[in-house]
């Protein structure tokens, strides 16, 4: 074999590595498994692709399964923005908005928002089913652009019918509330059950407390169990903390007060205050730790 065609074979073996790692990552980020979407392919950072270097962000900002370094997440943000990541963008504005991990800027909170925006609704115009999403819910909310319920209705109605998992679950949300459109319990749970079945971790969390609380759903503290726990892994904390809720108590699972503690642990680790407040009265009361007020 001459060199020409070994340097040539060499490239093609990396290349596709390099792509299947960055499918694997994709998998990953989706699970909400940001830690690991980042290792698979921090390594290709220097490629400056922009997928890329929004997934390492994301690992970096959120800290899960990775060293939380929001300065580091907004450096790297800025290199994705700049290229014209809109996931990107839209993060930087909202980092900027809340002041969180940067100085609190309105205006280039304002500018990052206008310039994601316009990527999305391009992406949205071309049937992209999570830029409508997104879209929809700035309409719903008047973020970036002024509020118009209807036009949000229309782009979230897209979003659903075109199986964005974020886009059924809003749908979902106001069909159950009859917040926006006309009240309609079964579509609502038809839609935020297709969300969850498509991994949504919020939609999960949201069937946790329908078939617990049985109210459009006949009560299953099984399937409860079951739906908090899918949303749990995917670290959602409030989840975390009814999963462990659930163990204590032995509703859906058998009691168990270990377990049950190291979600909720979890849970108050994330921020969570009601899990916050359960480990408080936990050990100020003894209750399954050494009391130490």
């Amino acid at each position: 074999m001459n060199s020409i065609k070994l340097v040539f074979l060499i490239a093609m073996f990396f290349s596709a590595s390099a792509h299947a790692n960055l499918e694997e990552a994709r998998i990953a980020y989706k699970k909400y498994e940001y830690g690991v979407a980042a290792r698979l392919v921090e390594k290709d950072v220097s490629t400056e692709d922009p997928e890329i270097l929004h997934m390492v962000a994301r690992a970096y900002w959120e800290g899960l399964d990775f060293p939380k370094d929001r300065s580091k997440a907004i450096n790297i943000y800025k290199i994705a923005a700049t290229k014209g990541y809109a996931k990107s963008l839209l993060n930087l504005s909202q980092a900027y908005g809340d002041g969180d991990g940067i100085e609190k800027n309105e205006i280039l909170a304002k500018e990052y928002l206008k310039k994601a925006l316009d990527l999305y609704l391009k992406e949205a115009n071309n049937g992209d089913a999570d830029a409508q999403d997104i879209i929809g819910r700035s309409y719903l909310y008047g973020k970036g652009v002024i509020k118009n319920t209807a036009k949000a209705i229309e782009w979230l109605e897209k979003s659903a019918n075109n199986d964005s998992a974020s886009g059924q679950y809003a749908r979902g949300i106001r069909y159950l509330t009859g917040n926006e459109v006309t009240k309609n319990t079964s579509k609502g749970i038809e839609l935020i059950t297709k969300s969850a079945n498509q991994g949504f971790r919020h939609a999960q969390f949201a069937l946790g407390n329908e078939y617990y609380n049985g109210i459009n759903v006949e009560k299953d503290f099984t399937k409860s169990f079951s739906f908090f726990y899918e949303a749990a892994i995917k670290h959602l904390p409030d989840a975390q903390y009814n999963l462990g809720l659930l163990h204590i108590n032995g509703r859906g699972t058998p009691i168990d007060i270990a377990r049950g503690f190291t979600w909720i642990l979890k849970a108050a680790n994330n921020g969570f205050a009601l899990a916050q407040h359960a480990m408080g009265d936990a050990v100020k009361d003894g209750f399954y730790f050494d009391k130490n007020e």
